[in-house]
């Protein structure tokens, strides 16, 4: 590298650590993301991309153009725009101060493909075909990514492959500056549990005129349980957790509607659905036994991610120039995570990978902690292995 190229580097790197820090002062929530989404249009028409789509999906998704100079396919790639409901404590001088936090690396995402935006416009005339930037609000609710597919994010131009990456300190044995790839899917399926208990309503003393929804709830939970400790194949990773339950008014008032809601989580999409029918057979058979209803309801459902082997071919030459070879590694360590990333790989080919940036501390605070923070030295060379992996990828496997 020349000297000139390593001062640009460093701007760069700059740049994007800039970039991270206004977004992780700013989080959004939901579909809704208008400050951050005027960032981006800002800093896009910045470096002269005119081709801008911005109010997509029912919320503020973007779509931006980098159309090359040869002819080619269209490759997609995206990043998450949304934050949490967590307030952060993490004492950092740009803190977020709203009530809202980037504690999952959303800030990072978006500041990386920026950077890689910015690398690829002063690489136009490498570009063999078109490059399709995708900013997505709503991964934290799991629908952004379905709502902007059903909006036409990958038509006009046809996107022919989507790529994207996370960044943090998801997988144990990725460092901060590693790649971690996954050999075939990533991530897990992903379904949401909402329930409904309901009884009937009445006076402490007198229980027996009473169907108690608080009651019923607890049985059905626990009895869910056992579904992963009698039906669950013993050599296949899954988990079904309830994290919330919402019943009564009143402490000498028996409650006639009890409220549940969790998730489940497992590798395989068919096993899923098994996962799926058990838990509403057993809340609402539950709920019989004990004279009453249950209606359930699963507000979303994401599959995991399956990786391309194309695209990872090329994807590991591309990380090599960008990190060295020694740098990039297989994820093999089972984590449950979801996407929804997923959607846009349902008809497309897909590649997702885990952009190490775990901070040097201890303890080392996990995604969706009100400490969570990153590693800020590495995102730079996320920028730059988007930006070279879309240009190999138009260049070996997008050529028309």
């Amino acid at each position: 590298m020349t000297h000139a190229q390593s001062r640009s580097a460093q701007m760069l790197d700059t740049e994007i650590i800039s970039l991270r820090r206004t977004f992780h002062a700013c989080p959004e929530l939901g579909m809704e993301n208008p400050v951050t989404a005027d960032i981006i249009i800002r800093y896009l028409r910045g470096i002269g991309v005119t081709d801008i789509k911005s109010g997509l999906g029912e919320g503020t998704g973007i779509t931006a153009i980098i159309q090359g100079e040869q002819a080619g396919k269209c490759l997609a790639l995206r990043a998450d725009t949304d934050g949490l409901p967590v307030i952060e404590k993490t004492g950092l001088p740009f803190a977020s101060v709203n009530g809202k936090a980037h504690a999952c690396g959303h800030d990072a995402h978006m500041a990386m493909l920026l950077g890689a935006a910015r690398l690829l416009v002063e690489k136009r005339h490498q570009i063999c075909g078109t490059v399709k930037l995708i900013f997505q609000p709503g991964e934290e609710i799991g629908i952004g990514a379905k709502k902007l597919v059903a909006a036409g994010v990958l038509e006009d131009p046809h996107v022919d492959a989507i790529a994207g990456q996370h960044t943090g300190s998801l997988f144990d044995g990725i460092s901060s500056g590693e790649i971690g790839y996954f050999p075939d899917r990533f991530g897990f399926c992903v379904t949401r549990i909402d329930a409904v208990f309901h009884g009937r309503g009445g006076h402490t003393s007198r229980q027996h005129e009473a169907v108690d929804a608080i009651l019923i709830a607890c049985h059905a939970v626990t009895q869910l349980q056992a579904v992963m400790s009698r039906e669950r194949k013993c050599d296949s990773p899954a988990v079904i957790s309830i994290g919330t339950i919402n019943g009564g008014v009143k402490n000498n008032i028996i409650a006639d509607s009890c409220a549940v809601s969790g998730t489940i989580r497992s590798k395989d999409p068919a096993e899923q659905r098994f996962y799926e029918e058990r838990t509403e057979k057993i809340f609402c058979s539950t709920a019989n036994s004990f004279r009453g209803s249950c209606f359930v309801s699963f507000p979303f459902r994401l599959d995991s991610t399956p990786i391309d082997p194309h695209m990872l071919a090329i994807f590991k030459s591309s990380a090599a120039k960008v990190v060295g070879g020694a740098r990039i590694k297989p994820v093999t360590a089972a984590n449950a995570v979801g996407d929804d990333f997923s959607e846009y790989c349902l008809d497309r080919p897909g590649l997702y990978w885990f952009h190490g940036s775990a901070p040097d501390a201890d303890p080392i605070y996990p995604h969706h902690h009100p400490q969570f923070d990153i590693d800020e030295k590495p995102l730079g060379d996320g920028a730059r292995l988007l930006a070279q992996f879309a240009l190999d990828w138009l260049q070996k496997g997008g050529k028309k």
